[in-house]
């Protein structure tokens, strides 16, 4: 599937969604490809579009590269909403969106936002991994999931 390798290359997401729902599954060895493919690439976004689609695909990611993923998915969400790589309480704001707690600011297309918080979420409960702000080293840093609900009830 040359084209779906050129569709992660260029960060087409509409290309990259209709592959991933069409018909043709693909196999462990076609998943690991494109999941290097856009890990390569940097765009976390992909990755997790990937997974959301083929959730056994988490077996072929190391803990670190788990660890990274949340870590990434989360900054790239907080660089799309405000422009910063991590927004101070980000990662709170996440949880509460998808979780229903709260609602986003006026400012934000409500809708897309609770939307895009909910798979970060689920890729979170896949992975059994959050990231939080460590104040010390002053960096975003994975959190096992249960850790991470212990500190938010």
């Amino acid at each position: 599937m040359e084209e779906f390798s050129s569709s992660i290359i260029q960060g087409d997401f509409k290309k990259i969604i209709y592959y991933l729902t069409s018909s043709q599954l693909l196999t462990n060895e076609e998943l690991e490809i494109y999941i290097k493919l856009a890990r390569d690439k940097g765009i976390a976004i992909t990755e997790v579009l990937i997974l959301s689609h083929y959730p056994t695909a988490i077996d072929l990611y190391t803990l670190l590269q788990k660890e990274q993923l949340i870590v990434e998915i989360l900054s790239q969400f907080s660089q799309d909403l405000y422009a910063s790589n991590w927004q101070n309480n980000i990662e709170y704001e996440i949880w509460k969106w998808a979780n229903n707690l709260s609602k986003p600011p006026d400012y934000f297309a409500e809708e897309k936002v609770v939307s895009d918080s909910r798979i970060i979420l689920e890729i979170g409960n896949l992975i059994q991994l959050w990231a939080t702000w460590d104040t010390t080293n002053e960096k975003p840093i994975p959190i096992p999931l249960d850790a991470w609900i212990k500190k938010v009830n």
